[in-house]
Protein backbone atom coordinates (compact mmCIF):
# COMPACT_ATOMS: atom_id res chain seq x y z
CA UNK A 1 0.00 0.00 0.00
CA UNK A 2 1.60 3.24 -1.00
CA UNK A 3 0.84 6.62 0.06
CA UNK A 4 -2.11 8.46 -1.34
CA UNK A 5 -2.82 12.11 -0.79
CA UNK A 6 -4.16 15.41 -2.72
CA UNK A 7 -0.95 17.09 -4.24
CA UNK A 8 -2.35 20.29 -4.42
CA UNK A 9 -3.66 20.80 -0.62
CA UNK A 10 -0.19 19.48 0.56
CA UNK A 11 1.46 22.18 -1.64
CA UNK A 12 -0.79 24.56 -0.17
CA UNK A 13 -0.12 23.49 3.02
CA UNK A 14 3.67 24.03 2.52
CA UNK A 15 3.41 27.04 1.19
CA UNK A 16 1.31 28.76 4.14
CA UNK A 17 3.20 26.90 6.39
CA UNK A 18 6.66 28.10 4.59
CA UNK A 19 5.20 31.76 4.18
CA UNK A 20 4.71 32.33 7.92
CA UNK A 21 8.11 31.15 8.99
CA UNK A 22 9.54 32.87 6.65
CA UNK A 23 7.50 36.17 7.77
CA UNK A 24 8.92 35.90 11.64
CA UNK A 25 12.17 34.60 10.60
CA UNK A 26 14.63 37.67 10.31
CA UNK A 27 17.25 36.58 10.66
CA UNK A 28 18.79 32.73 11.10
CA UNK A 29 17.34 29.56 10.07
CA UNK A 30 14.37 27.86 8.48
CA UNK A 31 14.31 24.06 7.49
CA UNK A 32 11.68 21.52 6.61
CA UNK A 33 11.79 17.94 7.52
CA UNK A 34 9.50 15.29 6.26
CA UNK A 35 9.65 11.47 7.43
CA UNK A 36 7.69 8.55 5.81
CA UNK A 37 6.38 6.30 8.06
CA UNK A 38 5.88 3.14 5.90
CA UNK A 39 4.14 1.23 8.24
CA UNK A 40 1.29 3.98 8.87
CA UNK A 41 1.65 4.69 5.71
CA UNK A 42 2.06 8.46 6.42
CA UNK A 43 3.90 11.58 6.70
CA UNK A 44 5.02 13.86 9.38
CA UNK A 45 6.28 17.11 8.26
CA UNK A 46 8.39 19.68 10.61
CA UNK A 47 8.84 23.42 9.71
CA UNK A 48 11.01 24.45 12.45
CA UNK A 49 12.37 28.31 12.33
CA UNK A 50 14.32 30.48 14.54
CA UNK A 51 11.85 33.20 14.24
CA UNK A 52 11.06 35.29 17.57
CA UNK A 53 8.47 32.69 18.72
CA UNK A 54 4.64 32.41 19.92
CA UNK A 55 4.59 33.97 23.30
CA UNK A 56 2.62 30.96 25.89
CA UNK A 57 -0.29 32.94 25.66
CA UNK A 58 -0.71 33.76 22.48
CA UNK A 59 -0.15 29.90 21.21
CA UNK A 60 -2.98 28.18 22.29
CA UNK A 61 -5.29 30.98 19.41
CA UNK A 62 -2.51 30.15 16.79
CA UNK A 63 -5.37 28.10 14.38
CA UNK A 64 -8.31 30.39 14.91
CA UNK A 65 -9.80 32.07 12.59
CA UNK A 66 -8.20 35.79 12.26
CA UNK A 67 -5.80 34.50 15.21
CA UNK A 68 -3.52 37.19 14.62
CA UNK A 69 -2.43 38.69 17.55
CA UNK A 70 -1.67 42.51 18.13
CA UNK A 71 2.43 41.81 18.18
CA UNK A 72 2.50 39.46 15.05
CA UNK A 73 -0.19 42.47 13.27
CA UNK A 74 2.61 45.09 13.93
CA UNK A 75 5.04 42.61 12.44
CA UNK A 76 3.23 41.71 9.71
CA UNK A 77 -0.04 43.89 8.13
CA UNK A 78 0.03 41.57 4.81
CA UNK A 79 -2.72 38.58 4.82
CA UNK A 80 -5.87 37.91 7.19
CA UNK A 81 -3.99 35.75 9.68
CA UNK A 82 -5.49 32.89 7.92
CA UNK A 83 -2.81 30.77 6.74
CA UNK A 84 -2.52 28.65 10.00
CA UNK A 85 -6.57 28.18 10.42
CA UNK A 86 -6.24 26.53 6.57
CA UNK A 87 -3.29 24.22 7.70
CA UNK A 88 -5.38 23.12 10.28
CA UNK A 89 -8.36 22.87 8.37
CA UNK A 90 -6.80 21.00 5.34
CA UNK A 91 -4.59 18.82 8.00
CA UNK A 92 -7.80 17.59 9.27
CA UNK A 93 -9.51 16.69 6.45
CA UNK A 94 -7.14 13.89 5.80
CA UNK A 95 -7.23 12.84 9.21
CA UNK A 96 -4.03 14.48 10.48
CA UNK A 97 -2.92 16.86 12.87
CA UNK A 98 -0.90 19.73 13.23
Amino acid sequence: MGLKGDQERFQQIMINLLRNALKFTNNGVIKVKIFYEKSESRISVWVVDTGKGIKKRDQEGIFDMFGKKERTAKQNSEGLGLGLTICKLLVEQYNGEI
